[in-house]
């Protein structure tokens, strides 16, 4: 290319690089598709490779602060809890802050494998922005350099937005379809999406599935060897 031409496109290339979120208010999640209300919970039910599965949600009052992006994003903590057959197996962190466009970004998330109760090794697909830095963190958790994409503000079918993963390296979530009913034991959603998640470094690359409802967030996970839906909540389904 002329130098000339390459300096013609430069205004163009600057304009459609994308620009960093910025967070005036990080902790109020109010996106109806990903709702953050303190001190609210859901509970799942279904199965794991053949075995009871209890998957329990909760909305801490907790925060945390990241260092991005030359200043300090504070972000919400959801704490998830997996019991196989009555034993707890598995406890991760998710760490999350609403943007000014109404994004959910997802700032880490940690997970520990736990035997009689207790966590003892964490998973490799850990990771936060700026790597470990409090004394409770995985210390071999992936440094990540910026936040990922955790719900769009107003998805509609056929987008796309991809998350940190390993080994493979990326996750990547579709918005399948739109406008959905979708019946569980906690109640009947509409208006409800149906999102494709993909891996290559897990399932040998076989698509998960979850149907989320405004004002709730998932309600049915498909995945692999495990299927639970949405039995308890006290979040409130709304108007997208």
């Amino acid at each position: 290319m002329h130098a000339r031409n390459a300096l013609l496109l430069l205004p163009l290339l600057l304009a459609a690089a994308p620009s960093a979120p910025s967070f005036s208010a990080p902790t109020a999640i109010t996106n109806p598709w990903a709702p953050f209300v303190p001190g609210a919970m859901k509970a799942f039910r279904g199965h794991a490779d053949g075995a009871r599965l209890l998957h329990v949600e909760s909305y801490l009052s907790d925060t945390r602060s990241f260092d991005w992006n030359g200043g300090a994003v504070l972000t919400r903590v959801l704490e998830e809890r997996d019991f196989v057959a009555g034993a707890l197996s598995e406890l991760s962190w998710s760490y999350l802050a609403q943007d000014d466009a109404g994004n959910v970004q997802l700032f880490g998330e940690v997970s520990w494998s736990c035997v009689n109760g207790q966590p003892t090794t964490a998973e490799e697909d850990s990771w936060l922005v700026g790597g470990a830095k409090l004394p409770g963190d995985p210390p071999a958790a992936h440094d990540v350099t910026a936040p990922a994409m955790f719900m769009l503000a107003a998805p509609k079918a056929g987008d796309s937005f991809s998350q940190p993963a390993w080994p493979s390296g990326l996750e990547t979530t579709i918005v399948q379809a739109a406008g959905l009913v979708m019946k569980v034991p906690s109640g009947t959603y509409t208006q409800v999406l149906k999102l494709q998640e993909l891996d290559d470094g897990e399932d040998g690359g076989k698509p998960q599935h979850e149907w989320i409802a405004p004002g709730i967030g998932i309600v049915r996970h498909e995945g692999g060897h495990e299927k639970s839906e949405l039995f308890a909540t006290s979040l409130v389904e709304a108007a997208p």
